[in-house]
């Protein structure tokens, strides 16, 4: 009938605006767009399903490849001609250099890195107040002081490569965040265990940005276990100001966040203090909570504008 003509007339309006958005990212966007079209007529469920699983944010790295190299080979037995532009398309779409598989690597070199360098650390402290204790009693000889500075500058020159790698573990994590929440699906259970244990300041704070950024893009896949719940509610009460900030995002996705809010402003509100060392961590909890559960929020409005104008801005103005 009529409806199915209009419907299938915006249709294609919509393939044709699609193809030209694809088309004009790629080195001939006339001849891919007509390639894409053509591509379109081809009807292979398995091809596309083959296409589906090379961007899949749950394939892993070898389904990825794998799919990758099968979509090509049928593409080339349909259409040869589609080949060239559906290698740079599915090596743009491919998941292949960042994938599900290298969340659990990245927390585990940090993680490991890390506690190396605190152990390291530790042990050059020992080592150099036993030189200290030596040099008070006798002076040591040319050798022996050689010897060390080298060890030293070998030490110097290991940490500093773990710094950086650390940063680009760091780095590369926080990008995932951002662009790829979709890829922490399969690790929500290990992002929240380590906010369980004894685990590095800046690991915590990727694990938790992970989540808030999870949670926000997934909010109905957001965990809800009453044992992340407390954890969560500790680094918005405890942490830092960026691991306030992330925790209070994961609060505000759970099913009872108008709950959990009342608890924590009735925890942070009447402890406003500028001589608190929690001061911007709970700021930053406040902020979230305006945004997440703004009535709960409108509630102690007025003691936390009161406390901002007078006990912040006022006092440092005027100091």
């Amino acid at each position: 009938g009529d409806e199915g003509r209009e419907n299938n007339e915006q249709f294609s309006i919509l393939l044709e605006q699609l193809i030209k958005r694809i088309a004009n990212k790629l080195p001939d966007p006339q001849k891919s767009a007509n390639q894409l079209s053509n591509f379109t007529k081809i009807g292979d469920p398995q091809l596309y399903k083959l296409i589906k699983d090379c961007m899949d944010s749950q394939s892993d790295y070898k389904t990825v490849k794998k799919s990758q190299k099968e979509a090509l080979k049928k593409i080339e037995q349909v259409s040869s001609s589609l080949y060239e532009t559906f290698l740079i398309i599915l090596r743009r779409i491919s998941l292949t250099i960042i994938n599900k598989d290298l969340i659990p690597l990245l927390m585990h070199k940090m993680n490991t890195i890390m506690s190396i360098d605190s152990i390291s650390q530790t042990n050059e402290n020992k080592s150099t107040n036993e030189n200290n204790d030596k040099d008070s009693v006798s002076q040591n000889n040319n050798s022996e002081s050689t010897s060390q500075n080298n060890k030293n500058n070998e030490n110097e020159s290991i940490n500093q490569q773990n710094s950086n790698m650390v940063k680009a573990a760091h780095d590369l994590l926080k990008e995932i965040s951002l662009r790829f929440p979709a890829l922490y699906r399969s690790h929500i259970g290990e992002l929240t265990q380590l906010l369980a244990e004894d685990a590095n300041e800046l690991l915590i704070e990727d694990s938790l940005e992970a989540l808030s950024q999870f949670s926000k893009k997934y909010p109905n896949e957001t965990p809800q276990d009453s044992i992340c719940k407390r954890r969560l509610i500790k680094y918005a009460l405890e942490g830092s100001q960026q691991q306030a900030k992330y925790a209070a995002i994961v609060l505000g996705q759970m099913h009872d966040k108008y709950q959990i809010f009342t608890g924590l402003l009735r925890k942070i509100v009447p402890n406003l203090s500028h001589d608190s060392p929690n001061l911007l961590s709970h700021l930053s909890v406040l902020s979230e909570l305006a945004l997440y559960s703004s009535s709960k929020y409108e509630e102690e409005s007025e003691a936390i504008t009161e406390f901002i104008i007078k006990e912040l801005i006022y006092t440092n103005r005027y100091q």
